[in-house]
C-alpha cells in the first residue's frame, strides 16, 4: 500500500503520530504540505496537487480534517480520500457540495454528528473515535524540577474560547436575546443533551435574520445553524470553565496553562501555555488530577484531550460525555462529574484518597494503551476503504 498524506500548513499535532502508525505497520507513504489562500478556490493548489496524483501510484489520499478541494482533487483523479476528522463539526463551508463524491470516506469522532450526516444520505460518513500514541509518551520521563515545576493538586490545560455571539446578540429583538440567554444559562449545567438541537432553531434563526434585515438593510448579515450551534457552545464552554476554575482554585492548588487567564481567576496559579508534544503529557503525568471539560459541539463523543490525559499515564476528571462511559469505566479508568460543584467534591476526595486515584490512573493507562492506538484506527479506516 502507498499513502499520499496531505498535511495543512505544515500539519497538526497529531500528524507525527500518523507516520509513526504508519512506519509501525509497515506502510509506505509521502506527505505533501499547503496552506491554503482560500479552502473552497485555489487553482494553484489544484493544479499543483492533480499533478502529483497523476505523477505518483497511490493507493489512497489521507488526511487529518476534511478538506473540500482534495476531495474534488482525488475524485477527478479516481483515488480515495480518507479524512480523519479531529474538528466537531467539520471545519469547512459549504461541506455538503463535496462530501458525498464516491471517492470520500470520512471518519468522525463524534457518533451523534455521523449519525447527522447520516440522516441527510451521507453514507460514506463513519464514526470512529480518536487515538493516543502510547509509545511517544511512555519516553517523557518529568524529572525532580520538571515535577516540582508542573506538579498540582489539580490541573487544567485548554482554551476560554471567545465567541463571535455577543455581539450579534446586540442587534436581536429583545425576545430573542432572552432566548439565546436562556439556552446559555440552562446548557451550562447540563450534559449529555444539546438544548439548541431541541429547541426550534430553524424557528430562531429565520426570526433573527428577518429581524436583521428590517433593522439594518444593506448591512448582509445573518446567521446560519452551524454558526449558531459553535458559537452558543463556546459561550457555555467559557462560562462552565471559567466557574469550574474559580472553585477549583479556591479549594485546591491549581494550575492553569492556557493562552490567557481571566481575571476572576485569582486563586488559580497561571503558567501560561505548554507545548503539546511534551509539556502537556509532562503537566498530565505531574498533576494529582487533570481536568477536562469538553467543548459543548461535541454532541457524544470522546475529546482528544481525555485520551491524551489517559495515554500519559494521568488521572482525568472530566464531564459527561456519553462515548466515554461507554469505552470507559466511571470509577475504574477515570472519574465523571455531574456539575462544577460534584467535580470539586469528587476532586477532593480522590485528593484524599491517593491509593483509589492511583490505581484509577493506572487502569485508565491501560485502556487507553490497549483500545485507543493510532494502529487499530488506521487497520479500520483502510479496512472501510477497501484497501485491506
Amino acid at each position: 500500500m502507498n499513502i499520499l498524506i496531505f498535511e495543512f500548513n505544515g500539519g497538526v499535532l497529531n500528524s507525527a503520530d500518523i507516520r509513526h502508525a504508519l512506519k509501525k505497520k509497515n506502510i509506505s507513504f509521502h506527505t505533501v504540505s499547503y496552506c491554503f489562500r482560500d479552502t473552497a478556490h485555489d487553482e494553484f493548489f489544484v493544479k499543483r496537487f492533480s499533478r502529483v496524483l497523476a505523477e505518483g501510484s497511490y493507493d489512497a489520499v489521507f488526511s487529518i480534517n476534511y478538506f473540500p478541494l482534495v476531495a474534488r482533487c482525488c475524485c477527478k483523479a479516481g483515488v480515495k480520500y480518507l479524512a480523519w476528522s479531529f474538528d466537531c463539526p467539520l471545519n469547512a463551508n459549504n461541506v455538503e457540495e463535496t462530501l458525498a463524491l464516491e471517492t470520500n470516506y470520512v471518519f468522525l469522532f463524534d457518533r451523534e454528528h455521523t449519525r447527522q450526516y447520516k440522516r441527510q444520505g451521507f453514507s460514506n460518513v463513519y464514526h470512529l473515535p480518536l487515538a493516543v500514541n502510547c509509545d511517544r509518551l511512555d519516553m517523557i520521563k518529568p524529572t525532580k524540577q520538571e515535577a516540582e515545576h508542573y506538579g498540582a493538586d489539580v490541573s487544567f490545560v485548554g482554551r476560554f474560547y471567545e465567541s463571535d455571539l455577543p455581539k450579534f446578540r446586540e442587534a436581536m429583538s429583545e425576545y430573542d436575546r432572552g432566548y439565546v440567554d436562556a439556552v446559555c444559562a440552562a446548557q451550562t449545567d447540563l450534559y449529555g443533551c444539546f438544548l439548541p438541537d431541541i429547541c426550534d432553531p430553524d424557528a430562531f434563526i429565520e426570526r433573527v435574520n428577518a429581524h436583521y434585515a428590517k433593522t439594518m438593510p444593506g448591512a448582509g448579515v445573518r446567521i446560519h445553524r452551524e454558526w449558531l450551534f459553535y458559537e452558543l457552545s463556546k459561550v457555555v464552554t467559557r462560562r462552565e470553565r471559567v466557574r469550574l476554575m474559580k472553585l477549583m482554585g479556591d479549594s485546591f492548588d491549581t494550575k492553569l496553562y492556557s493562552i490567557e487567564c481571566p481575571d476572576i481567576l485569582s486563586s488559580v496559579t497561571y503558567m501560561g501555555t505548554c507545548d503539546y508534544l511534551t509539556g502537556m503529557p509532562t503537566v498530565f503525568k505531574t498533576s494529582r488530577i487533570n481536568l477536562h471539560t469538553t467543548l459543548r459541539c461535541i454532541r457524544t463523543g470522546i475529546p482528544q484531550r481525555v485520551v491524551d490525559i489517559l495515554g500519559a499515564g494521568g488521572f482525568c476528571l472530566a464531564n459527561y460525555q456519553e462515548e466515554i462511559l461507554e469505552h470507559f469505566e466511571n470509577g475504574v479508568d477515570l472519574v465523571v462529574y455531574d456539575n462544577v460543584f460534584d467535580a470539586v467534591e469528587k476532586a477532593g476526595y480522590y485528593l484524599s484518597h491517593p491509593d483509589e486515584a492511583e490505581a484509577i490512573r493506572r487502569s485508565g493507562y491501560q485502556k487507553a494503551r490497549e483500545y485507543f492506538s493510532y494502529e487499530d484506527r488506521l487497520e479500520y479506516i483502510f479496512r472501510t476503504a477497501g484497501l485491506i
